[in-house]
């Protein structure tokens, strides 16, 4: 056998790793690509059904003031990025605990909320998916909050979030970590 045979082969089988290591990588990165653009196509659909459902509910004679003002502040943090970090960081850290709220701020929000489930469970439903797809459109926005969506809705050692206090804690979070007021509706 021959140098020159030696050397051919090697660069054969060199060329041949590097393609199958190409063609590998190349695969990840569709699956990867597929992926994030599934998140953002689902961000985009809950996003149209929260858009749609807080204008139902917020025309909604029936909702209570306190519910329209707590939604109102949720709406600001609705697709913004430093709430769904902010959310995704303590999911990842805290594990069961991500989820401690003050329920005293608002109880009368929380209070009305449980009322309408005996008169108006219809509204009482809307306002949760209300919450529920502002919650998931958010999350879906970004990669890191979006393996944080994911890692709370296949957990089983997390607790189950209600709507009431997603919606608090949503808002809350990101400006009470900072110190900073919550964000008023403009």
């Amino acid at each position: 056998m021959s140098w020159t045979l030696v050397s051919a082969t090697l660069w054969i089988m060199a060329a041949a790793v590097a393609a199958v290591l190409t063609g590998a990588i190349i695969s990840l990165g569709v699956k990867v690509m597929q992926s994030r653009t599934y998140d953002l196509m689902r961000s985009c659909e809950h996003l149209g059904l929260y858009d749609q459902l807080y204008a139902q509910v917020i025309a909604d004679p029936a909702t209570p003031e306190s519910v329209k003002e707590l939604l109102d502040r949720f709406d600001c943090g609705v697709m913004d990025r430093q709430v769904a970090m902010a959310l995704a960081g303590d999911i990842f850290r805290r594990g069961k605990s991500w989820f401690e709220i003050d329920r005293h701020e608002h109880a009368g929000a929380f209070k009305d909320l449980d009322a309408l489930e005996a008169h108006r469970p219809d509204l009482r439903k809307k306002i949760a998916n209300v919450v529920a797809h502002g919650f998931a459109a958010t999350m879906l926005r970004w990669v890191v909050s979006a393996r944080a969506l994911r890692l709370i809705l296949v957990d089983p050692s997390r607790d189950p979030i209600t709507p009431a206090e997603a919606v608090t804690r949503a808002v809350e979070h990101h400006h009470h970590r900072n110190g900073g007021p919550l964000p008023q509706p403009a």
